[in-house]
């Protein structure tokens, strides 16, 4: 999200919540602490979401935690719809491709991973939650730490 969006995001935030205050030192912590990932429009639901339940001011923690669970539930769903695809011999969907590249390019830095990291993270299984090779890890929305090891090590020692 950019810095103009997490203003906008703030000033919405301002007008369900008059304890929160927007100004530049509060947009570059808030740009700095949401995740990286987040769009802007699925923040302003999650900011809907969050005043229509809660009285608690809210924290840039409170939409990444949602954020992630709103990911978790867009990999599970497409993971469900690939399965039942799987079961009648189809092709895996563009749409799972590209949640599976999503999740396998999800870090918490803005680091680029290597394309040839990339390649193994996808070519292998998961030994944490045994997510077959081809496919993202489980209840995640990135690759366990466990799967980045093997891949790293099968770049260094084809």
């Amino acid at each position: 999200m950019k810095k103009s969006e997490v203003a906008l995001l703030l000033t919405m935030t301002k007008s369900f919540d008059d304890r929160v205050s927007v100004d530049e030192a509060r947009v570059e912590a808030w740009h700095a602490a949401l995740h990286f990932s987040m769009d802007f429009d699925t923040a302003k639901q999650l900011v809907i979401d969050h005043y229509a339940e809660r009285t608690n001011a809210l924290m840039p923690a409170h939409l990444n935690e949602a954020w992630r669970t709103v990911r978790r539930r867009q990999i599970e769903q497409e993971q469900a719809k690939q399965r039942a695809l799987e079961s009648v011999g189809a092709p895996p969907s563009e749409e799972f491709l590209r949640l599976m590249r999503t999740q396998m390019n999800t870090l918490f830095t803005d680091t680029p991973i290597p394309e040839d990291i990339l390649q193994e993270l996808q070519a292998n299984p998961c030994p944490t939650c045994h997510a077959p090779s081809e496919q993202p890890c489980n209840e995640t929305d990135k690759p366990h730490p466990a799967r980045w090891d093997v891949a790293r090590e099968k770049v260094k020692n084809p």
